[in-house]
């Protein structure tokens, strides 16, 4: 599964920017190419829309080796940044 849509980011880069939001193999259908085929679709069609510059965020705790698939596919480390969250309950 791949989601993925054109923003304008306003950050500085060339635009419209694609936004690959989400890359997901199963478990049994890894290392098979598809991650590295969705990929590919998903910048063929930004290219086809005018699409300047292309985004994706990965976790680098992630053990799925994804960083791989996106070096393969021309993306490289831009920057680092830090998630915070809180957990929903109320404190008081």
């Amino acid at each position: 599964m791949l989601l993925s849509r054109i923003v304008e980011l306003g950050d500085g880069r060339a635009q419209p920017t694609g936004f690959i939001e989400v890359v997901a193999t199963r478990p049994a259908h890894r290392r098979t190419g598809i991650a590295e085929n969705l990929v590919r679709s998903a910048l063929a069609r930004f290219a086809a829309a005018g699409v300047q510059s292309s985004v994706l965020l990965v976790d680098r705790a992630s053990d799925s080796r994804s960083a791989g698939v996106y070096q393969r596919c021309g993306f490289e480390p831009a920057f680092t940044y830090h998630v915070w969250e809180r957990p929903a309950r109320e404190h008081g």
